[in-house]
C-alpha cells in the first residue's frame, strides 16, 4: 500500500533536495543564508550533507551564480537558491542571457545542468524585488525551463525532474504557497516538466493559472456551482508550455480565461493568448480573457495585495462588502486628478504613491474586476458581472468540423 503523507510545500521541496542528494553525489546547494534555513526547505540538511554540500554565499548573485554556472560546466549540478526570485536580476545577464543560451552557443558540447530556486508572488505583504514574477522574461529568453508548483505533490515531482534535467531550470516558488500541506507519496516519482495538470473538470470555461492562483481559482470554480462549470488546469510550467493541454481542454469549454500573477504588458498571459488564437481559433467561442497584474509598480507592504486582482483572483470579487479606506482602490477614473502618470507614454499606470502613505484617506471607489486596456474612460464593471456576462453570452453554433488552425 503506497505510504502517503501530508506535509508542506516546502518539507516536499526538502525531500526533494535530500532524496537527490543522496541519489547523486553531483548536487549540491548553494545560496544565501541556506545553512541557517532562513526559508524551511534547506532547514537541517547542512547537518545532514556537511557545508561543502550546502554552501552559504556571499550577498553577491553574480558572484553566486557564476560559481554555480561554472561547477555546472564541469559536470556538477548545483541548485542555487536566490531566495527572492526578483534577485536574479541583480545576475541579468548570466541568467538570461549565458545559462539558457551556452549549450546552444557553443555547438552542443556543454550542458548546463543546474537549478534556479527563488520565492515570488504576492500575499505576505513584500513588495517590488521581493514579490516580483520573473518568469515573463524568464520564458523570453531560449534555453531557460521555467516552472511553479501549486501543491506540495508536484513541488517534490517538479524539484527532482528540474535537478535531473541537462537544462537550466528556474524553480519558483509562490510565497503565499510558504504553508500550504498536502498528499505526498513516500515512494519514488517524478512530475516531466512541460506537462500541465486538470485540477478541477468543467465544461463552461477554462481557467489557464499557475501557483498560488490556482487554488483562488478553484475557490472561484466552487462559488459558481451549479451556475458555471469552472476548468481549472494548472500550467505548471511555463516553459515549456503545455499548448496541447490548452487547446484540449478549450475544444470542450469552447471559453480561455487566463488568470497570471505577473504583470499584463507581455508577460505569460499575453504568449498563452496569442498561442489560444493561433492554434485554437476554431475553438473559441468567445475571445480569449487576461485576469494579470495591473501595468503599475507593486505596492509597498502596507497595501493590502487582496486589493490588487480583479475578478477570479478573489473569491469575494463582486461581493458588496465595508470597504477599509486606509487601503488601495484597485482602480480609478483615468480623469482622476490624483492619479499618478509614470513615463510609459500611454499613462494607464494607476497607482498614486502621494497616496499611499501611513494616515491618507483613498478616495472610496466601487471594487472592479480585471480593467480592459482599451476602456480609456474608466468604464469598469465588476468582477462577478464582467465574468458572469462573459460565461453566459450567447454562444455562437458549433459546427460539426472544427478544425484548429
Amino acid at each position: 500500500m503506497t505510504d502517503v503523507r501530508e506535509i508542506t510545500l516546502l518539507e516536499a521541496i526538502k525531500e526533494a533536495y535530500r532524496e537527490e542528494m543522496q541519489r547523486d553525489e553531483s548536487v549540491y546547494l548553494l545560496g544565501i543564508s541556506i545553512q541557517a534555513g532562513t526559508f524551511p526547505h534547506t532547514t537541517g540538511l547542512c547537518e545532514e550533507f556537511g557545508p561543502s554540500r550546502v554552501v552559504d554565499a556571499p550577498l553577491s548573485e553574480t558572484g553566486m551564480f557564476g560559481c554555480a554556472f561554472g561547477s555546472a560546466l564541469e559536470g556538477m549540478r548545483p541548485v542555487v537558491d536566490f531566495m527572492y526570485a526578483g534577485f536574479s536580476y541583480y545576475a541579468g545577464s548570466e541568467v538570461f542571457l549565458q545559462a539558457g543560451q551556452f549549450h546552444f552557443m557553443h555547438g552542443s558540447q556543454f550542458p548546463v545542468p543546474l537549478v534556479m530556486v527563488g520565492a515570488c508572488g504576492l500575499g505576505r505583504r513584500v513588495a517590488n524585488e521581493h514579490a516580483t514574477l520573473p518568469y515573463g522574461a524568464l520564458i523570453h529568453h531560449p534555453g531557460i525551463k521555467v516552472c511553479m508548483p501549486s501543491t506540495p505533490y508536484d513541488a517534490k515531482g517538479l524539484m527532482k525532474s528540474a535537478i535531473r534535467d541537462n537544462n537550466p531550470v528556474f524553480f519558483l516558488w509562490h510565497i503565499g504557497t510558504i504553508a500550504l500541506k498536502g498528499p505526498v507519496p513516500a515512494e519514488e516519482y517524478l512530475v516531466p516538466l512541460g506537462r500541465a495538470d486538470v485540477k478541477r473538470a468543467g465544461r463552461d470555461v477554462t481557467l489557464l493559472t499557475s501557483g498560488a492562483q490556482v487554488h483562488n481559482c478553484l475557490a472561484v470554480a466552487g462559488r459558481l456551482e451549479g451556475e458555471i462549470d469552472v476548468e481549472v488546469v494548472d500550467a505548471r510550467s511555463f516553459e515549456p508550455f503545455d499548448r496541447d493541454a490548452m487547446l484540449q481542454s478549450i475544444d470542450k469549454t469552447s471559453r480561455l480565461v487566463i488568470v497570471d500573477e505577473d504583470y499584463e504588458r507581455g508577460g505569460f498571459a499575453a504568449e498563452v493568448a496569442a498561442q489560444a488564437m493561433e492554434h485554437g481559433y476554431d475553438l473559441l467561442d468567445a475571445p480569449v480573457k487576461r485576469v494579470c497584474h495591473p501595468h503599475m509598480p507593486l505596492p509597498p507592504a502596507h497595501a493590502d495585495p487582496r486589493r490588487l486582482h480583479g475578478g477570479l483572483c478573489r473569491t469575494d470579487a463582486g461581493a458588496d462588502r465595508g470597504r477599509d479606506p486606509r487601503r488601495l482602490p484597485l482602480t480609478e477614473s483615468a480623469d482622476d486628478p490624483r492619479r499618478h502618470t509614470a513615463a510609459t507614454g500611454d499613462g494607464d499606470v494607476g497607482w498614486d504613491h502621494r497616496r499611499m502613505g501611513p494616515g491618507r484617506r483613498p478616495a472610496r471607489r466601487a471594487r472592479s474586476a480585471a480593467v480592459d486596456p482599451g476602456d480609456r474612460k474608466g468604464r469598469h464593471r465588476t468582477a462577478g458581472a464582467a465574468f458572469g456576462a462573459f460565461c453566459t453570452s450567447s454562444r455562437r453554433p458549433r459546427s460539426k468540423s472544427r478544425s484548429r488552425r
